[in-house]
């Protein structure tokens, strides 16, 4: 759960409805697609507008993290073979 992830009590109100509302959508799934791949796609349809905002560059560092750590699962580097 992302309430045990972060500290709410240093964060913005904004940010701590924008992390309990996006928490409960991923937890209920009442949607037709799932919620963290409408985030994700959203995230990189924002990154590929080329308007050259700070959003975009934020919005494409985001969606690599998340690539990159879904390699991680996939394929652990930190394992010696």
């Amino acid at each position: 759960m992302l309430s045990e992830v972060f500290n709410f009590k240093v964060m913005s109100k904004r940010t701590n409805l924008l992390i309990k509302i996006i928490n409960q959508e991923i937890q209920e799934n009442s949607h037709p697609e799932n919620v963290e791949n409408v985030i994700f796609w959203a995230l990189e349809y924002y990154a590929k507008r080329g308007k050259g905002t700070w959003g975009e560059t934020i919005a494409c560092a985001i969606k690599e993290r998340i690539l990159d750590a879904e390699k991680e699962v996939e394929e652990p580097t930190h394992l010696i073979s």
